[in-house]
Formats: structure tokens, C-alpha cells, sequence
């Protein structure tokens, strides 16, 4: 049977298999010549627009030239570009071509481009240049601070900075053509004025010390030595004398009147009180026997507040004064809302307790243990104040060591009474008359033949800082 052909509809033989043309015809130019500039194609890593590379031609063995590129236009990191090689013998004749269509004219431009591979390195700084690089106004490079410089700066110690301060006037005195130039010199005053300033190191003076620590301010430039701790700086708050004639000492006189033992729950007030009670009643006008008297309850106020806060964990928060037990300040006889609320102000600022503020309370204690007087004595001297601490480091719960080292930080000598200060301070008839006056409430500690003092005197003798172990000179060698 034979087989019969089928017609194309209508519809499929009015199409045609062609494409038809849509446009103008597109002129292809091939661009070549030493006034062409040979585009570039680079791999190996996204470049930003705004990298500027330099060229750098040269020649091989075998005569023909390789392109190398170059940018240290970045901050920190080089760039470089090589022509890509290859092993391959299939790609020895490989060509690349960068073409531009120019649909205006319908023109497409083509040119040999060269193909590169671009490395990148972080810029590695010498000791002399020790900045990063940065564009001036002529175009070449100037060195600026370096990341290590502005951590430096940024937290850095005060010697770390007067090195980096160094460095910069070094790299300024190397560098200026002439020693008349305005802006070095304007420079070189601004790091000189910061060099005196800044007191650190060895140069440093003890007021900028001790102001970093958990001290009384100090005043270094007292003539007397009662001015080097001042009442004014010492009790808290303000005014002085109002704090002080708030404080109740009736209860005491009422007890010494009827000759009654005066009871505390701390040796150095109960060791103390009768003396100066009884002197006070002798003297009732003496001004300065009364204030003596005011100040010891306020340093009984304060050794108050340090036992409520230091029977908490360290960095608890601390519990406002109003929340304090009735027991906490002096067994029902206590002091006025406000002191003692600008007291713990004064005293712990941080909510939470620290080493710090409760170190910084202790040396405010010991500091107004110097303004009672020692012994039988009425005052320690014209030239010195003195306290037998072992009292009140009991109370305080230090050690000896800890509270020698916390009188020498005041700028106190830590020594034996001498045979003229036992004699002056009636240390001796003290001890005789301890059972007279009061078993229960001494006038003083039971004192050895001779008893360690904290000394407050000129020139004050703060501790000296360490310098370090001593290197022998076989060791150098």
C-alpha cells in the first residue's frame, strides 16, 4: 500500500523556518595597536572601585614583557597583580578579549585584554614608620598613628603613652627640615606640656598616688601636722562641728557621774572612754577635751557601721539605712537619720559592696584614731600624732600586718615608743591607775615596756614603691 503525503495546513506554510532580521547590521572593529590601551581581567579576589594600581612593565628571558600591577592605596593591605600562567599545553595559546557593544552605532569594539591573578598582604610596619600610611596633598605617603598607637592611647597606661608621645617627637625632630618650622614646634610644646602634666612612674609625685587610693586626702602641703588629716575631711557630712555636737555622749557623762563603768562592744572605745569622760567633766569648758570626746563616739558610730556592712558577702547589694536593725548603731542610741544615711553615701556610693569602699572606711578610721591622745597624756606632742593600734585593729578584724601596712599608706612610722614619749605620755602611771579607775572599762591598753605607736609626723613617710628585683652585676654581665 502506498504511503500517502500529508499537506502542510494553511497555517504552517504561510511560516518559514528562517529568523528574521531585527535589526541593523552590528560592525565588528578589532582594536589593536601600541595607542590602545590593553584592558585588564583580574581574578582572584573583589576589588573595590575606588583601588588606584600602578603599572609596571618588564621584560623575561625569552624577550617578551609581563604586565605587574600595584596598589597600596589601602589603608592596610597591598595589592599586587601578576599575568596568569599556566602549565597546560592545550592553554600556551589561550588569548583573552574584552568586547564593548555600542548599541548607538551598532558597533562592537574588541580587544586583547590580559588576564592577572591579584594577591592582597596586610602591610607590615618597620619599627621607624611605625603608622599606618595614608595619601597626602602630594600624593605620596605619610605615616599617621598605627592601630597599636590608638589602643595605646585609648587604654593604654600612662607610660605607654609618654612611649608613644616619645616616638611621635622622635619621628617630628627626624623629619623637620628646619627648627623654625611653627608646626613642630607647636607640636613639640603640646607633647612636652602633656609630659609634665602627667605624673606617673618614678617622677611621680605621692599626692598623685595616694588620690588613686582608698584614703583620707591627704594635704601635702601642711605645716602642722594636725592639717595633714583635717576634722574637715574626715567626718562626714558637713559642717564639722554641727556633725560633731550631734553626736550623744550623755549617756556616757551620765554613766562617768556616778562613776559606773562606761561598756562598748569594742576595746579601743572601752579602753579610752572613762579617761576622757571623766576628763571632760573636770574641764567641762575645754573646748578641746570636749571635742576629743565627740570625735571618739564618732569613730565608735563608724565602727558601727563597719560591722553591719562587713558581715555581708562581698559585691551583695548593700541594704538602705532605714532597713538597718535597731542593734546596728550603738544599742538603741542612735545617731540622727541623716548622718547616717550621708554616711553610707558617703562611704559606699556603689550599691554593691566592694573591697575598695570598705578598705577606703577602715583608713578613714585609723586616720581619726591619730586625734585621740595616748596615754594619760593630753595630746601626743606638738609635732605628732600617735595611736596604739592594737585595739583597734581587733575591733576592725585586720591582722598586724594588714594595719601596719594600711598607717604607713596614711604616711605614718610604725616603731617602738621611745623612753621620752613613755615618760610624756604617762604611759607607765597608766598602767598603775588601769585598776583604780574601772576593771571593766580600762584607760588605756595594757602596755608593754615598750609598745609599738602609729607616729603621724613631718615629713610624712609614705611607703616607697618597689622597684623591682635587683639584678647583680654577674647576672648582667
Amino acid at each position: 500500500m502506498a504511503s500517502q503525503k500529508r499537506k502542510l495546513g494553511e497555517q504552517q506554510a504561510e511560516g518559514s523556518s528562517k529568523k528574521h532580521r531585527t535589526g541593523r547590521r552590528v560592525k565588528v572593529h578589532h582594536l589593536s595597536g601600541s595607542e590602545v590601551a590593553t584592558p585588564v581581567i583580574g581574578t582572584g579576589t573583589l576589588l573595590s572601585a575606588s583601588l588606584r594600581f600602578s603599572s609596571y612593565v618588564r621584560k623575561n628571558d625569552s624577550g617578551k614583557t609581563d604586565l605587574l600591577l600595584h596598589s597600596a592605596s589601602h589603608e592596610t593591605i597591598d595589592f599586587s597583580a601578576v599575568e596568569s600562567q599556566t602549565v597546560d599545553s592545550n592553554e600556551h595559546h589561550l588569548k583573552h578579549y574584552v568586547a564593548v557593544f555600542d548599541p548607538s552605532n551598532s558597533r562592537l569594539n574588541v580587544t586583547e585584554a590580559k588576564k592577572v591573578t591579584v594577591k592582597r598582604q596586610v602591610r607590615k610596619f618597620t619599627p621607624n614608620n611605625d603608622g599606618e600610611r595614608d595619601e597626602d596633598d602630594n600624593g605620596g605617603a605619610a605615616p599617621v598613628y598605627s592601630s597599636r598607637a590608638t589602643l595605646t592611647e585609648a587604654f593604654g597606661s600612662k607610660k605607654a603613652k609618654k612611649a608613644v608621645a616619645t616616638m611621635a617627637e622622635n619621628r617630628l625632630i627626624a623629619n623637620s627640615t628646619s627648627s623654625d618650622d611653627p608646626l613642630a614646634q607647636a607640636i613639640l610644646s603640646t607633647i612636652a606640656d602633656d609630659t609634665v602634666n602627667d605624673d606617673d612612674g618614678d617622677g611621680a609625685g605621692p599626692g598623685s598616688l595616694q588620690s588613686t587610693k582608698p584614703l583620707p586626702q591627704a594635704n601635702l602641703d601642711a605645716t602642722e601636722v594636725a592639717d595633714v588629716y583635717p576634722l574637715s575631711t574626715l567626718v562626714v557630712p558637713q559642717p564639722t562641728a554641727a556633725t560633731l555636737g550631734s553626736m550623744p555622749i550623755a549617756e556616757w557623762m551620765r554613766l562617768a557621774s556616778k562613776k559606773k563603768p562606761v561598756l562598748s562592744r569594742y576595746r579601743y572605745i572601752a579602753h579610752r572612754v572613762w579617761i576622757l569622760s571623766k576628763r571632760h567633766m573636770e574641764n567641762p569648758s575645754d573646748k578641746s577635751i570636749l571635742e576629743t570626746l565627740q570625735i571618739l563616739r564618732y569613730i565608735e558610730f563608724l565602727l558601727d557601721v563597719h560591722r553591719q556592712v562587713s558581715s555581708l558577702p562581698q559585691n551583695e547589694r548593700l541594704p538602705h539605712t532605714d532597713q538597718w536593725p535597731d542593734e546596728a548603731i550603738k544599742e538603741g542610741h542612735r545617731m540622727p537619720a541623716h548622718i547616717v544615711k550621708q554616711v553610707a553615701m558617703h562611704f559606699f556610693p556603689d550599691p554593691r559592696l566592694t573591697n575598695f569602699s570598705l578598705t577606703r572606711l577602715r583608713t578613714f578610721i585609723l586616720a581619726l584614731t591619730l586625734r585621740i591622745p595616748p596615754g594619760l597624756a593630753l595630746s601626743a606632742g606638738a609635732c605628732i600624732l600617735a595611736v596604739e593600734p592594737s585595739d583597734v585593729l581587733l575591733d576592725l578584724g585586720l591582722g598586724r600586718s594588714q594595719g601596719t601596712h594600711l598607717y604607713r599608706e596614711l604616711g605614718c612610722k610604725v616603731e617602738s615608743a621611745k623612753e621620752a614619749e613613755i615618760t610624756r605620755w604617762r604611759l607607765r602611771e597608766l598602767d598603775k591607775n588601769t585598776g583604780e579607775s574601772n576593771a571593766d572599762a580600762a584607760a588605756g591598753p595594757s602596755s608593754t615596756k615598750k609598745p609599738v605607736f602609729a607616729k603621724l609626723m613631718l615629713p610624712l613617710d609614705f611607703p616607697k614603691l618597689s622597684q623591682g628585683r635587683a639584678v647583680s652585676s654577674r647576672r648582667r654581665r
